[in-house]
């Protein structure tokens, strides 16, 4: 099955007076799509995406196996 994400609306200026100058942009998410994948999580807990899913081994593993798979 398919771990649980949140969905997002589209992308915005990233601003936070620090590492953002509006240059960039990120994520945006509704609560509605935030509560949904609480309840999501809540019903079938073993789904759940564990912290190691995204370490920079996990993320390189998968993009080896994607670009061996072209």
């Amino acid at each position: 099955m398919t771990p649980h994400v949140i969905p997002t609306r589209g992308l915005e200026e990233a601003y936070d007076g620090v590492f953002f100058d509006g240059t960039r942009k990120w994520h945006t998410v509704g609560v509605d799509d935030v509560e949904q994948a609480m309840r999501d999580l809540r019903e079938s807990p073993q789904d759940a995406r564990r912290p190691l899913d995204f370490t920079w081994d996990a993320g390189a593993k998968r993009l080896a196996e994607y670009l061996e798979a072209l």
